[in-house]
């Protein structure tokens, strides 16, 4: 029979840099979109650059809606993997208790 190693720490530590690194993708997303909205409407106001700016405006609504979504989802992952980490911990602070009782009623 096979038997692994867990590490709650470097979970843990793991769901952490996780959840680290969406918040900086989310200030890197943050500045692009800043700096994008700084161009203003390069397209111009006639007939074909306001098509243009319907079009770039919806597509770039949608792309930043999908980014913002997968960085909510992987910074709970981060979170789920940290609890998971917290819960194994516990369970193994909770079996070597029980066995310690048992052995100290068995002498």
């Amino acid at each position: 029979m096979q038997t692994f190693h867990v590490d709650p720490d470097g979970m843990r530590s793991s769901g952490e840099g996780i959840q680290r690194s969406v918040g900086e993708i989310d200030d890197a997303l943050t500045a692009f979109e800043n700096e994008l909205a700084g161009y203003g409407e390069p397209w111009g106001a006639d007939d074909l650059g306001s098509m243009i700016g319907l079009v770039y405006t919806a597509i770039r609504d949608i792309a930043f809606e999908c980014l913002d979504a997968n960085l909510e989802d992987m910074h709970l992952y981060g979170g789920n993997v940290t609890v998971m980490a917290d819960n194994f911990a516990a369970a193994e602070d909770g079996n070597a208790a029980g066995f310690q009782g048992i052995q100290q009623e068995l002498g």
